[in-house]
Order: C-alpha cells, then structure tokens, then sequence
C-alpha cells in the first residue's frame, strides 16, 4: 500500500470516498474523471504484472482497450532523496511495459529530475492542483498516441 494514500481504498470506492480522496495532497477524483472522459477505466492502487512475474502496484492504472497508463504521485521526502524514488519507479515501469508513465510530481521539479524523467521516457507533471494535472495528463496521453 502506498503510504501516500490519505484515504483507505482499493479496487472499488464508493462516489463520495473518491470525491474526498487524496494521493500525497492531490485529489484524485478530477483526474480519475478526466480519464473517464477519454474513455479509460481506472483503479487506484492498481498493480500490474511485470514481465518478471512480480506484481506491482502504481497510485493510478488506467486502461483503455490495450492502452495502459501507470500514473505515480512522487511527494518531496527529505527520507528519501527524488531521483532515488524516480529510479524505483522506472525499474517498475520497466518491468511492467504500460504505454505511458506518468509521474505527478507534488512541488517544482528540479531541472536534474525533469532530465530523469525525459531520459526514462516519462511524462511528468508537476504541481498539486487536480485540475491543471488533468488537463496536463490528457496533453501527456495525447502526445504519447
């Protein structure tokens, strides 16, 4: 389980829980709808098989016929330094092979990480405001078709 997660849920949530849930500060509900609206079906806290055999787990999978994006929420954490955590989560996309990676970075990206995710064919997304990420996820998913 992500221990950015705010609120308990996994595979199904009611309506009024995904309205109120929050990914390392950042409402998921306008981005889950916004998927919605280009014809994805979504699960938070999905994980998907890697080619490895291991499952792993991504704060957002969203699938839309045989496109698949993985979307993670990468929070500052002075435990932990950005390019460490941006490092796992390429392994993972790695193994995983969906067609977009997206990471939701929750304050500004430093040029050496906007490197990191361009270098790992990344999209990435800054701020905490759910409704320029989703406009700024459908750019990413719109550039990557």
């Amino acid at each position: 389980m992500n221990p950015n997660l705010d609120r308990c849920s996994v595979r199904s949530i009611e309506t009024t829980r995904l309205e109120t849930m929050k990914i390392g500060g950042v409402a998921i509900a306008p981005i889950v709808e916004q998927l919605q609206d280009l014809g994805f079906s979504y699960e938070i806290q999905g994980t998907l098989r890697g080619m490895s055999g291991e499952e792993h787990s991504f704060d957002i999978v969203a699938r839309r016929g045989n496109m698949i994006v993985a979307v993670n929420i990468l929070v500052a954490d002075r435990d932990e330094p950005d390019e460490t955590a941006l490092i796992g989560l390429r392994a993972r996309l790695y193994d995983c092979a969906p067609d977009l990676g997206v990471v939701i970075y929750t304050s500004d990206a430093s040029d050496r990480l906007k490197n990191l995710c361009k270098f790992y064919r990344m999209a990435v997304i800054e701020g905490t405001e759910a409704r320029k990420i989703s406009r700024d996820l459908v750019k990413s998913i719109q550039s990557s078709l």
